[in-house]
C-alpha cells in the first residue's frame, strides 16, 4: 500500500523530533542504547538506525559498546531561539521594549528577559532603560590595522 504525502511528512517530523531528543540527552553525558530508546518510547531496534545516522553525520560518537555521547561541547550546541531571531528582525531602528513586544504580538514581560540576555551576549545594545538597538557592525579595515564601526570615521 503506498504511503501518502501526509504520512511521509509525519514520519519526517517524528524522526526530527527523535533526533532532537537524542541531541538533548547526549549534550553533557553518555547514554546507553536502551536508555535512549526508553526516552524515545521506541524499541532498541527502532532507535539504533537513528543513532547510526547521527554517528555517520559526526554529531554523536559511540564511546563503547552501545554507549553514545555528543561530539559537540555543551556550549556549542544551542536550541533554536525564534523569539530572539524575531527581536533582531524587529530592531531595524532603535526601539523601546514595549514597541518590540507589540510588533511581535507578545507581552513586554516575555520580551525583556530575552533582551537582557541578548545584551549580555552583545547581540543588542541597551541604550538606556527600555531602549534597545542593534550593535554597530564592523566594516572594512581602514588601512591602519583597525576596523571601523559602521557610522564612525
Amino acid at each position: 500500500m503506498p504511503c501518502s504525502d501526509t504520512a511521509l511528512a509525519a514520519d519526517a517530523s517524528e524522526v526530527a523530533s527523535h533526533r532532537q531528543i537524542v541531541l538533548d540527552l547526549l549534550i553533557d553525558s553518555s547514554w546507553g542504547l536502551r536508555e535512549i530508546a526508553g526516552h524515545l518510547h521506541l524499541s532498541a531496534r527502532a532507535t539504533s538506525p537513528i543513532l547510526d545516522a547521527l554517528v555517520a553525520e559526526g554529531v554523536i560518537s559511540r564511546t563503547s559498546s552501545r554507549r553514545y555521547t555528543s561530539t559537540r561541547s555543551p556550549f556549542a550546541y544551542k536550541r533554536p531561539q525564534p523569539v530572539r531571531d524575531d527581536i533582531l528582525r524587529a530592531l531595524t531602528e532603535n526601539r523601546r521594549a514595549t514597541e518590540i513586544a507589540t510588533l511581535l504580538g507578545k507581552p513586554t514581560a516575555a520580551i525583556t528577559p530575552h533582551l537582557a540576555a541578548m545584551a549580555k551576549l552583545n547581540l543588542v545594545v541597551r541604550l538606556r532603560r527600555g531602549f534597545y538597538a542593534r550593535p554597530p557592525e564592523p566594516v572594512e579595515p581602514n588601512g591602519q590595522g583597525t576596523l571601523l564601526l559602521a557610522g564612525r570615521r
